[in-house]
């Protein structure tokens, strides 16, 4: 599926992101204030992953029940998936 923008948010392009800069900081190769910087945007970006996923998990919900009721409470990712085809 195409992106309507460019500047779409992209939740793997974010964690990709997010693994980096977690490296980065790991690494010790960054002074403390870099770090700190790091931290706080990454803390950001957790938080905007967090609202995109919660509101994908509300339309899942929604496409579930009317689809006739598939009980998605204690299904995994993989398990819904599996059910897409």
């Amino acid at each position: 599926m195409a992106e309507k923008k460019n500047d779409a948010f992209n939740l793997e392009r974010t964690l990709d992101e997010l693994a980096k800069m977690t490296e980065q900081i790991s690494s010790g190769k960054v002074g403390l204030e870099e770090s700190l910087q790091l931290y706080e945007k990454g803390m950001r970006m957790i938080t905007h992953c967090r609202t995109y996923l919660d509101t994908a998990e509300s339309r899942i919900k929604v496409i579930a029940q009317n689809a006739g009721g598939l009980d998605i409470k204690d299904a995994s990712v993989g398990e819904l998936k599996g059910r897409q085809s």
